[in-house]
């Protein structure tokens, strides 16, 4: 009888043992876990400020060409590029347009209902 004694002792034993190292199993996982939590949390930071940075770039980017475009849209300066280029550009006479009026849709609201106007080039002037 003895015999059956120490075997249940024995398998008491292991059954402790067997309990320790699962909660050291856990433990351990469970700090492990928290370290990979931790990276990556400081790598997506890290990532998340270089988009900031990023995306400052391309707002001030976008304002910059956005306040070269307003530049380069006025009248002066649409003048200059064609005197630079050479393209003899002029603003049309009175009598070179032609105003062209689409009464297709039955309005008579002219330039409201999507009349164009044309230049003609003084080599047009026999169709007058």
């Amino acid at each position: 009888m003895a015999k059956k004694h120490k075997v249940k002792g024995s398998l008491i034993g292991s059954v402790i043992l067997a309990r320790v190292a699962l909660i050291m199993g856990l433990a351990v996982s469970a700090g492990v876990g928290y370290v990979w939590l931790q990276q990556q949390i400081f790598n997506l930071t890290k990532l998340h400020a270089e988009k900031e940075r990023q995306l400052q770039r391309q707002k001030d980017y976008n304002k910059s060409m956005g306040e070269t475009l307003n530049a380069l849209s006025t009248p002066a300066a649409v003048e200059a590029q064609i005197r630079r280029l050479g393209l003899n550009l002029v603003i049309p006479a009175p009598h070179q347009i032609v105003r062209v009026v689409d009464q297709g849709l039955g309005t008579s609201q002219g330039a409201a209902s999507g009349s164009a106007v044309l230049a003609l080039s003084p080599s047009d002037s026999a169709l007058r």
